[in-house]
Formats: structure tokens, sequence, C-alpha cells
């Protein structure tokens, strides 16, 4: 996950100008998003909020590093296997055995990723729930 989108609200709410980035898609959803508020700056989130979205980000890039990962992972077992069936004709079973236990392996990781990001999932909706009720005008 990109957390540019974030940290480009973060800087416009904080300081009022746009960080500089490549993406052009980033300006264009941040002021769609901001729209639907008549100014941004009459709410304010509690400490607490601000700390959990914080833990929320670090969880999300482990997830994200944890997924890349897992991706490397997948991808050289995909061809490892594939070159050593092609030279090895002989080690069929040896090498469809290894690869079995190594998709196991692989599905298993990517089980345990899908449940985290469900949970993280479900714990950034319950903030932003949170946070909409506690929202508070300030002075």
């Amino acid at each position: 996950m990109d957390f540019s989108f974030i940290r480009a609200v973060e800087c416009y709410v904080n300081h009022r100008h746009l960080p500089y980035t490549d993406d052009v898609r980033i300006p264009k959803d941040l002021y769609n998003r901001l729209s639907e508020f008549e100014d941004v700056s009459e709410y304010q989130f509690g400490q607490q909020h601000l700390a959990r979205i914080d833990e929320l980000q670090n969880e999300l890039a482990m997830t994200v590093d944890q997924w890349t990962a897992m991706s490397i992972v997948f991808t050289s077992t995909k061809e490892t296997f594939a070159e050593s069936s092609a030279l090895m004709p002989q080690a069929t079973d040896d090498v469809s055995r290894e690869m079995r236990a190594a998709c196991d392996n692989i599905m298993a990781q990517i089980r345990k990723l899908e449940k985290r990001i469900k949970v993280i999932e479900q714990q950034i909706q319950a903030v932003r729930q949170d946070a909409q009720c506690v929202a508070i005008t300030s002075p």
C-alpha cells in the first residue's frame, strides 16, 4: 500500500499546501475527498485517534513487506521448480513433492496474511467510526 495519499492529507491539513508528488491522482483524490467537508480545519481528532492511525499505518507497512516477501518467494519457487523439472525429468516425483510442500507453505502464509488484512480493515473501520463520533469543532 502506498501511504503517499495519507502523507499528502497530513501535509495539507497541517501546512495548507500539497507536497510535491509524481502521482497526479493524489491531489485530485485529496480534493475530491476533502470536498465533502466545508472546512477541514474545523475538525480535530483526539490524540488517541492519531496515535492509533500511526499504529495502523505501521501495521499496513509491515503487511505490505510480508506480501512482498511472499511474492518473491513464490516467484523464485515457481521459477526454480520449472527449471529443475525441465533439467531433471527423472526426479519428477521428488520435485513434485517439494513443490507441493513449498506451495502449502506459501498458502499458509497467504491465509495468515488475509486474516491479518481483515483484522486491520476492521480496526480502520472502528477508528473511522469512533473518530466521526468524537470529532469536535475547534474554537
